[in-house]
């Protein structure tokens, strides 16, 4: 007997695949113990790139899946590939067989949402492969009926701070920021250009846009929108109601998709600190990330160096346990600034040493963390 006896097609109405998409799935698969042919596999591949599925493909693999899987505690599965949430339903009656049913996802997907509606269309459907499908739409629509609701039985959004800078950005890749809290009912208009490409960009109405959009946009994704004429990047930060749009210079699909690999992770930093942060802290890290190919900056201290740069009016180093004097300096710095690490006393910002010793804050960052990781000097906060 072929494979095809035991792996069938999942039916899923169309109308739920873009819902799918967007918690980044890659696949559904629902085992049901046949008495007769054993485990049989009903699978709907919504994009590739499971290594996972083919063990459900296979006859040979699939009864091993089926026996490891049924009766063991484990509620989670990860490869390289993917993170994979395992359920279970246990039809009336049948006290030795269980349906087990899989959401695979790509790896760093945010999985609660993903575990709630599992765990809901599963047991709504009773484990039964011709209604799981249509429960999964189910799921998805009163989800996102219920965040369309709640969003707008919000009161109004209190924008932080009006004062707009009147010009695009002078960056690379980004013309603007707009930071829209649905939880706290506020709104960062701050890093946000008063006009775009002829356009004025009037606060309340663009907020009204981001708030008709809202449903699309996903963590640890990025959602391309037209606002206007005017590309953006949209991102939403992980555990929360914030949401962030960019307005990018290049719309192209080979630009968006580079400026989205440096924008996510900076999205998550920004989520944890932007209430507090200034506008032009703010800028400033948004600048490290946009400019880091062309100061060639080392991807593994972006993070480091975006959150002292988001902290840095509030970060104020002083002398630390070893002297300037017996270590090399690094070659970009001079004799002279590299004596006055020695005469810090706490009192000063790192955006106030930026100005004094007229160093490009950036810079000043880099040689902060340098001299930190070296003990001479450490960081104190306000």
């Amino acid at each position: 007997m072929s494979d095809e006896e035991w792996v069938r097609n999942l039916d899923i109405p169309a109308m739920a695949l873009p819902g799918l998409r967007d918690l980044r799935i890659q696949f559904v698969a629902l085992l049901v113990f046949d008495l007769k042919l054993g485990p049989v596999a009903y699978i709907n591949e919504i994009s590739r790139g499971s290594s996972y599925i083919k063990k459900l493909k296979s006859h040979q693999t699939l009864s091993e899946v089926y026996a490891g899987v049924a009766n063991s505690p484990q509620y989670a599965l990860s490869t390289l590939e993917e993170d994979i949430a395992v359920f279970r339903y246990q039809p009336k009656g049948m006290t030795d067989i269980k349906t087990v049913f899989f959401i695979s996802c790509i790896p760093n997907s945010e999985l609660e949402p993903i575990r709630k509606l599992g765990r809901k269309a599963l047991f709504n459907a009773k484990g039964k492969p011709e209604e799981i499908g249509k429960e999964l739409y189910a799921c998805l629509r009163e989800e996102s009926e219920k965040k369309f609701k709640r969003i707008h039985d919000k009161t109004e959004i209190t924008i932080l701070d009006n004062n707009q800078p009147i010009d695009p950005l002078e960056l690379i890749h980004i013309k603007g920021l707009l930071i829209l809290d649905i939880e706290s009912k506020l709104a960062d208009i701050r890093n946000l250009p008063i006009a775009m490409d002829g356009n004025e960009i009037e606060p309340e109405i663009i907020l009204e846009y981001v708030d008709n959009q809202i449903r699309s946009i996903v963590t640890g994704s990025v959602t391309s929108m037209i606002y206007q004429n005017i590309p953006f990047l949209a991102s939403k930060v992980r555990g929360s109601e914030i949401y962030m749009l960019f307005s990018i210079h290049d719309s192209s699909f080979v630009m968006m998709r580079k400026i989205s690999k440096w924008l996510i992770p900076f999205v998550e930093i920004l989520g944890k600190e932007w209430k507090q942060a200034s506008q032009q802290e703010i800028l400033a890290g948004l600048t490290l990330f946009d400019q880091a190919e062309q100061r060639n900056t080392p991807k593994e201290y972006l993070m480091t160096y975006c959150q002292m740069l988001i902290r840095s009016d509030r970060i104020k180093p002083s002398k630390g346990m070893e002297e300037p004097g017996d270590i090399e300096p690094p070659m970009y710095i001079n004799q002279n600034i590299w004596e006055k690490l020695d005469t810090l006393d706490g009192s000063e910002s790192l955006t106030k040493i930026s100005e004094n010793w007229e160093l490009d804050l950036i810079d000043t960052v880099t040689l902060f963390e340098w001299a930190r990781v070296r003990n001479l000097v450490v960081f104190l906060s306000s």
